[in-house]
């Protein structure tokens, strides 16, 4: 069995949706534990491996659908967020934080206006502003 294994490697050496080490130490050094953070379901799944924070939403296989979680409903307003850049559509989730990919950095440039904290070129983290 184990002999079977020898010559094995995997199909994917490298995880192309990946977080950059970048991205990795800003989080971990600039989000504060517990932070809510808002990203794309695929990012998020990678943010939360990173850094003890909440998500505004995950991939809807990896959360309990309950009628608090509600990870599709959740799933829905972060697209409509990555679609129109208005923070009202997740909102009532309270995100301190968000993450985008240099794709959605490039179509939300224009709607989105927080300068980021950290940013290379796969991705930017942005602070928002603590509502008065």
């Amino acid at each position: 069995m184990v002999a079977g294994l020898f010559h094995w490697t995997p199909a994917v050496s490298v995880d192309k949706y990946g977080l950059t080490p970048g991205l990795t130490k800003a989080i971990q050094q600039k989000v504060p534990d517990r932070s809510v953070v808002l990203a794309d379901p695929s990012t998020s799944y990678r943010i939360v491996a990173a850094a003890p924070v909440y998500l505004v939403t995950a991939l809807p296989g990896n959360v309990a659908d309950t009628g608090r979680n509600r990870p599709y409903e959740r799933r829905r307003n972060v697209w409509a967020f990555l679609k129109t850049g208005n923070l009202g559509t997740v909102a009532r989730y309270k995100p301190g934080w968000i993450v985008l990919t240099s794709a959605e950095r490039l179509k939300l440039a224009a709607k989105v206006k927080l300068t980021p904290i950290y940013r290379d070129d796969a991705f930017s983290l942005y602070r928002i502003p603590p509502v008065a």
